[in-house]
C-alpha cells in the first residue's frame, strides 16, 4: 500500500507529506513539521497523553520566525470504517472531521473549509467536533485547526483521493481569506 515516490508507511506522516506536495504544486507554500512526537515523548519520559506538549513546543518554535495563512494539525481517527468511508461516483474517499475548541475564533476557518468541501462532495465532511476544553494548540494562532483525515481503516487510495479534494478546498479557503482581507 505504498505511494509511488514516498518511502513512508501509510499513515498520518505520509498523508501530511502528500498534502504538502499537492499544495506546493498548486503554488501554495506548505511545510510539514518533521520532528517526531514519539521521540520527544521518549526524550522527556512522557506518555502518549502528553503529545500536545510536544506539538505545542514544535508550533511555538515555528511561529517565532514564521507567519502562516493556515496551520493544520493532521490526524487519522480511530473509529469504524463505516464512519470514515465516503463514496461518490464509484470513487472512495476518507471522510474529514474538524476538531475545534469553540472558544477560539479559529472555528470560522474550519467551518468555511468544511463548507467548501461539502459544496463539492456532499457528505465528505463529518463536520465539527467542538469542545470547550483542550486548546489543540488553537490558542497559539487564530488560523490553526485540527483535521481528522479518515481513520485507521481507510486505504491510502481513499486518503489520496481526499487529499485531492482537501488541497483544492484549502486553495479556495485561502483565496476567500485574501479576498475578505482576513
Amino acid at each position: 500500500n505504498k505511494v509511488k515516490g514516498y518511502d513512508n508507511e501509510p499513515g498520518v506522516i505520509l498523508a501530511s507529506l502528500l498534502l504538502r506536495d499537492k499544495l506546493n504544486k498548486m503554488g501554495i507554500d506548505a511545510i510539514v513539521e518533521e520532528r517526531s512526537v514519539s521521540n520527544y515523548l521518549k526524550k522527556h519520559n512522557l506518555s502518549y497523553e502528553y503529545s500536545y506538549r510536544a506539538t505545542r513546543e514544535f508550533l511555538q518554535d515555528k511561529l517565532k520566525n514564521n507567519s502562516f495563512d493556515l496551520i493544520i494539525d493532521l490526524h487519522r481517527d480511530a473509529v469504524a470504517e463505516s464512519v470514515t468511508k465516503y463514496t461518490k461516483d464509484d470513487v472512495s474517499y476518507a471522510r474529514v472531521m474538524f476538531v475545534m475548541n469553540k472558544d477560539y475564533e479559529n472555528i470560522k476557518y474550519a467551518e468555511k473549509l468544511s463548507d467548501i468541501m461539502e459544496k463539492k462532495y456532499k457528505g465528505i465532511s463529518r463536520g465539527m467536533y467542538t469542545k470547550h476544553s483542550g486548546s489543540f494548540n488553537q490558542d497559539l494562532d487564530p488560523k490553526a485547526m485540527l483535521i481528522e483525515l479518515g481513520g485507521n481503516y481507510n486505504t491510502m487510495e481513499e486518503v489520496v483521493n481526499t487529499i485531492d479534494v482537501l488541497s483544492l478546498s484549502i486553495k479556495e479557503l485561502l483565496e476567500w481569506k485574501k479576498k475578505n482581507k482576513l
